[in-house]
């Protein structure tokens, strides 16, 4: 696998998007943003901002011409954090998208996707601990993360070279600390981890070849 020098980003509007997007700019990466409002992202040095989404195939293939990899930061949309809000995006809004990224990603010839995605997804909600375990099985969350599992299960057998990773609770902290990396069935260190640490975690990735078909909890 060549090294990654431009990275299409799913979700760059979004909380931990603009992160990655800070962090691949940073890195020397060239950055392709595919979002419905491009009026959310401000235009810097390296960064093409293209509109549309990901639920549409068509939007996906003219957006990832020229690019190397993708990461996809993208999340199911709910009224606000907190467990029991309502749900705002279709139930299976990510696996729809991820369904037509590998689609775009074969007709470009492109082999490379990081997936932010969640402890407590797949086999790594036994790792979890139980109120969080409560918390994914039994309020509104229980929709985004089979959407999540679904994505997992999809991407592994997609013939790309993908990476999910499993962050803990997701914090706004600026703090830098360094990132611990477990997998099932070791359980995570903490149970918070700064968007900005897994966007960092998620850039550097692209270029690591022995994250190629793993799935790593993440945690501070």
């Amino acid at each position: 696998m060549a090294d990654v020098r431009a990275v299409l980003v799913l979700g760059a509007s979004g909380r931990t998007g603009a992160h990655v997007v800070d962090r691949a700019l940073s890195r020397g990466h060239n950055v392709v943003a595919l979002v419905r409002n491009p009026s959310r992202i401000a235009e810097r040095v390296g960064l093409t901002v293209v509109e549309g989404t990901p639920a549409n195939v068509d939007d996906l293939a003219a957006a990832i011409q020229g690019t190397d990899a993708v990461i996809s930061a993208l999340g199911n949309v709910r009224t606000s954090d907190i467990p029991w809000s309502r749900q705002v995006s279709p139930p299976q809004f990510m696996t729809g998208a991820m369904r037509n990224a590998v689609v775009a990603m074969k007709l470009a010839a492109v082999q490379r996707i990081v997936i932010v995605s969640a402890l407590g997804v797949g086999d790594s909600l036994a790792a979890a601990p139980a109120y969080y375990r409560f918390t994914v099985q039994h309020t509104n969350l229980a929709t985004t993360f089979a959407d999540h599992t679904l994505v997992d299960r999809e991407i592994r057998q997609a013939d790309v070279d993908w990476t999910l990773l499993r962050p803990v609770l997701l914090t706004n902290s600026a703090k830098k600390k360094p990132v611990q990396v477990r997998y099932v069935p070791d359980k995570p260190a903490h149970m918070r981890i700064s968007r900005r640490e897994v966007a960092g975690f998620a850039v550097d990735a692209l270029n690591d070849h022995g994250l190629i078909g793993r799935d790593p909890i993440l945690s501070r």
